[in-house]
C-alpha cells in the first residue's frame, strides 16, 4: 500500500519556431511514461518518473526525442 506504479501514453502535438526566417514545423509524436510513487506517510509522497517526448519532423528542424526524469515531493491535503 506504500508504493504505486504507473505508466502513460498519449500524444504530444509540438511546434518549433524560428522567427528570423519565418519557418515553422509541428509534429504529432507519441509520448509515453513511467513511474512510482513511495507514500513516507499518508499525508507525504515521494513521486519519480520518466517521460519521452518526440519533436521536430526533420525537414527543416532536428527530428528526435527528449527524455525528461524527474523526482517530487507529494503533500497530500
Amino acid at each position: 500500500d506504500q508504493i504505486s506504479l504507473y505508466g502513460k501514453f498519449g500524444l504530444a502535438r509540438t511546434t518549433e519556431e524560428f522567427p528570423l526566417f519565418s519557418l515553422s514545423e509541428t509534429r504529432t509524436a507519441p509520448t509515453y511514461g513511467l513511474g512510482g510513487q513511495f507514500n513516507v506517510t499518508p499525508s507525504v509522497a515521494i513521486r519519480a518518473g520518466w517521460d519521452r517526448h518526440g519533436f521536430g519532423d526533420g525537414a527543416i528542424f532536428y527530428k528526435g526525442n527528449s527524455n525528461l526524469i524527474s523526482v517530487a515531493g507529494v503533500v497530500k491535503f
